[in-house]
């Protein structure tokens, strides 16, 4: 009998290991699965209207045609979000001065939150909340937002160059481009 506990509580432990195991490859699966169905780069950024400061000023993606765009989906609940919070600021900061517009788009449904939480991280850029639930938002539809935070980089001509889920590799992208502009 305690052959058959020992069997047992073996088979248990290879069993739970395997399904961790199975678990962590799937996390980092869906991870790429997600960033595999964001637009592509040479594809047309999908438009659309924001409103911005308070629904005073409209921006559409049409009318930033002859400017790079740095698009971040995010929300300031989104614990991805918050992680990356400072080196989006930075990113957005460093690119204000040249011929690049940033656009921060939130799905933030609690206006004084989302507020308060830009000003605490002096977020810079053109900023909009979308008022609505992430997953009922037509923007993040557009641009097949499954996951957030979302980047993008829109071209001059208005087409996507870049898209990824990754800060870092977005920061990588954008030193690449700039060293073969020079």
């Amino acid at each position: 009998m305690t052959i058959m506990k020992f069997t047992r509580q073996i088979f248990v432990g290879v069993s739970m290991a395997v399904m961790l195991l199975s678990a962590c490859a799937v996390g980092s699966d869906s991870t790429d699965e997600v960033a595999d169905t964001l637009l592509k780069a040479g594809e047309k950024a999908p438009d659309f209207t924001l409103a911005l400061e308070q629904g005073q000023r409209q921006l559409t993606l049409d009318s930033l045609q002859g400017k790079v765009v740095i698009v971040e989906f995010w929300a300031s609940w989104c614990p991805d979000c918050r992680q990356v919070t400072a080196q989006v600021a930075k990113l957005f900061q460093q690119y204000a001065a040249s011929d690049t517009v940033c656009v921060g788009i939130s799905f933030d449904t609690d206006a004084l939150q989302w507020q308060q939480y830009m000003a605490e991280h002096a977020l810079s850029g053109l900023q909009h909340r979308e008022q609505q639930p992430w997953k009922e938002s037509k923007v993040a539809a557009d641009y097949h937002v499954n996951w957030i935070p979302t980047f993008y980089v829109i071209n001059k001509a208005g087409r996507i160059d870049y898209a990824t889920i990754d800060i870092k590799e977005l920061e990588s992208f954008l030193v690449t481009t700039e060293k073969g502009k020079q």
